[in-house]
């Protein structure tokens, strides 16, 4: 998924996260921007801290017992100024720079503050305004604003030690928050984790300080309109909530086609060197928001349904020129498979007499006793179609399942066998849909594609070399439709001479995908893509596929483009 679609900001903010913790397979709660979305080091900071001297998971449940509720914004606030003063006083002896980093934070809340007027201010929340000024003043050893009885308690009781224990600090905002606000309507543990980006940034749930806390995604769709969120799972994660992950996987895409055990066998094989630690899910279920048992299977279901009316309406849009692409496709592939037909014989009433049918003759009273050697295209290979369905397509979903669609039904009319699969990357989970199987009479299917979540590329390939197999034939060709912008939330894990955790982007990520087309390649695959990004990202492609893809633009370049590159794939079989 593109960088400026998922931004940079977002990942900068994650990485400063890291940093403090000391590990890239934490997942944070929250991440913090300044008003004008610049990641804010010094809160970032924080929230990896939380990890690092606390758990985890007991602040995840305690984030998440008051969702929902009408105060979730005030108590997210409060909650972390709390956190920040027992972490800061955690870790000043080991990191003494924190005091100059802490003070530089306080300096740009006044620096905010000023571009603002007060009335401005004390809109957002009268009482966060002053708790606010009231702990980064004393950071700086200045005169605090004018407090409350009342605010003056609180604001001292969330000044809280850095001899706390989780339970200990949980303990403390329990109390604040019953004394304060007289809320102790604590939920229990939910079904379901429910943090999501929403809005331009994001929805902003909470404002701490001059900048924007926001609480991370776990698994979104979005209309063409919305913006992205991602998906987050990690080690971090307890047991259950990683069952709650494949809950919602078949949840959102339907029961997987290989059984537990199968299951682990594949992840075993697959998920390693840099994909160590995540998850595949191969489905062939289509999203029914009647069906749907979670909020966010629902979510992706309704919106689903929504892009396949949409699918199916631009198609017939341009049917009549759609109608013409498939024919001069399917002439293009016929004409690349006579050229390497082999002479068959067929049944005949005239010819050389068939020494094996000549009973028919006496006893089926059949002319058809001779055969002629007729030279007739017999594919002995199938085709993998492969969709990015990342969020990086938002925009070009219908102009996808259409040029999908024809590519699909041209190679069908040529009795060629052909799967179309989809696939995103979500809670650490590459999601497989299959839309067409190889099985299947048409193509309809491939309208189902929508687009969500990130795309981890590499191993992606190596799923597909799974579904390659599933064709049941021994030449096979993989054709990629892509924007050759590999891009995952989740790192690539330390492996062979890597001791640390790479972003899952750029460099890092493209040298992942092209190591994957060199071994399916090493495999008798024959492996290309059609390229249907940027021109900034063209290099891309070129250093993934060495060369072998085609750049579309229209919808009507597919006859040429991809009748040339299928005419390439097929001598290259021969």
């Amino acid at each position: 998924m593109k960088k400026y679609l998922y931004t940079a900001e977002q990942r900068q903010a994650l990485n400063i996260v890291w940093n403090a913790a000391g590990r890239y397979d934490y997942n944070p709660p929250f991440v913090a921007y300044n008003p004008h979305g610049v990641p804010e080091f010094y809160l970032n900071f924080v929230v990896g801290l939380s990890d690092k001297w606390f758990d985890t998971e007991k602040l995840f449940d305690f984030f998440e017992s008051y969702a929902g509720t009408a105060h979730q914004k005030v108590f997210d606030n409060i909650t972390w100024l709390a956190l920040e003063n027992s972490l800061y006083e955690k870790e000043l002896p080991h990191r003494p720079a924190l005091k100059i980093m802490r003070e530089n934070h306080a300096l740009g809340f006044f620096r905010e503050e000023s571009t603002m007027s007060r009335q401005e201010w004390m809109a957002k929340n009268n009482l966060l305004y002053s708790l606010l000024s009231e702990r980064w003043a004393s950071v700086l050893g200045r005169k605090g604003p004018v407090l409350s009885p009342r605010e003056k308690g609180l604001a001292k009781r969330l000044k809280a030690g850095g001899g706390l224990s989780t339970d200990g600090i949980l303990d403390l905002m329990r109390a604040i928050l019953k004394d304060y606000f007289l809320f102790s309507r604590f939920k229990g543990l939910p079904n379901a984790l429910k943090f999501h980006f929403k809005g331009k940034l994001a929805d902003l749930l909470a404002r701490f300080a001059s900048a924007e806390i926001v609480r991370t995604d776990t698994l979104e769709i979005r209309s063409s309109q919305g913006k992205p969120g991602g998906s987050s799972s990690g080690r971090n994660f307890s047991k259950r909530r990683k069952s709650e992950s494949k809950n919602e996987m078949e949840a959102c895409f339907g029961r997987s086609l290989y059984s537990p055990t199968e299951q682990a066998v594949l992840e075993h094989s697959l998920c390693t060197d840099g994909d160590s630690g995540r998850h595949l899910w191969f489905a062939r279920g289509v999203p029914d928001s009647r069906s749907a048992k979670t909020p966010d299977a629902k979510a992706i279901a309704v919106n689903a349904e929504k892009q396949y009316q949409k699918n199916r309406s631009y198609y017939a849009a341009y049917s009549g020129r759609n109608s013409s692409t498939i024919r001069h496709l399917k002439a293009q592939i016929t004409g690349a498979l006579s050229q390497h037909a082999e002479p068959v014989p067929i049944a005949s009433r005239s010819g050389r007499l068939s020494a094996g049918r000549v009973w028919r003759g006496t006893v089926l009273h059949s002319s058809c006793v001779f055969e002629r050697r007729m030279t007739e295209p017999q594919p002995d290979f199938s085709v993998l179609l492969l969709l990015d369905a990342s969020a990086s397509r938002l925009e070009s979903q219908e102009v996808i399942a259409s040029q999908a669609y024809m590519i699909s039904e041209s190679l069908r009319l040529c009795r060629i066998p052909v799967e179309v699969d989809a696939f995103r990357s979500l809670r650490g989970f590459t999601v497989f849909q299959i839309l067409k199987s190889y099985r299947e009479g048409n193509s309809l299917g491939v309208f189902r594609y929508f687009s969500s979540g990130w795309n981890r590329d590499g191993l992606a390939l190596k799923a597909a070399g799974v579904r390659l197999k599933a064709s049941g034939t021994g030449s096979r060709i993989l054709l990629v439709l892509t924007d050759a912008s590999p891009n995952d939330a989740e790192p690539v894990s330390p492996y062979g001479n890597r001791p640390l955790p790479l972003d899952y982007s750029g460099s890092a990520g493209i040298e992942e995908t092209a190591r994957e087309i060199k071994a399916l390649r090493s495999k008798n695959v024959q492996a290309s893509a059609i390229f249907l990004g940027e021109d900034s990202e063209a290099k891309n492609a070129e250093k993934i596929y060495s060369g072998n893809f085609v750049r579309i633009h229209r919808s009507d370049e597919i006859s040429k483009a991809v009748g040339r590159l299928l005419k390439d794939n097929i001598s290259s079989l021969y």
